[in-house]
């Protein structure tokens, strides 16, 4: 093997080797799926939301079931956090959480899509535009 065809071929490995560490080093994309779950750390999860709440003093409770189930314990004073990529009640449901909002309870909802009627009996209209 000639002494040039060497060193095309170290630097050809060279090049090569380089290649491969570069698209090795770079960061993986950004994942934008939505997420709610509060063990996500990707930008649309909620891990940051709960680590936060957690750090807010007060009695707080984990629940995976929907509000509506335990609006009849929750004291007048409590607050529902509601995140979810779509909200979806029943007239009973949107009833019983109103009242209950009335009483002094609060009531978040951050979703992307809602359906049954809380977006009327707000005088809320969530048209795209």
């Amino acid at each position: 093997m000639s002494k040039s065809l060497r060193i095309l071929f170290f630097l050809l490995s060279l090049l090569i080797f380089g290649m491969l560490l570069l698209l090795h080093s770079t960061p993986p994309p950004v994942d934008w799926t939505p997420s709610y779950s509060q063990t996500d750390s990707r930008p649309m999860g909620a891990q940051v939301f709960y680590d936060l709440i957690r750090k807010v003093p007060g009695e707080k409770s984990d629940n995976l079931e929907p509000p509506i189930n335990k609006v009849g314990l929750a004291p007048d004073d409590a607050t529902f956090v509601i995140i979810n990529q779509g909200y979806t009640s029943d007239p009973q449901e949107t009833k019983e959480l109103l009242n209950w909002v009335r009483k002094g309870g609060h009531l978040f909802v951050s979703a992307r899509y809602f359906a049954g009627g809380i977006l009327d009996s707000l005088g809320i209209s969530a048209g795209i535009g």
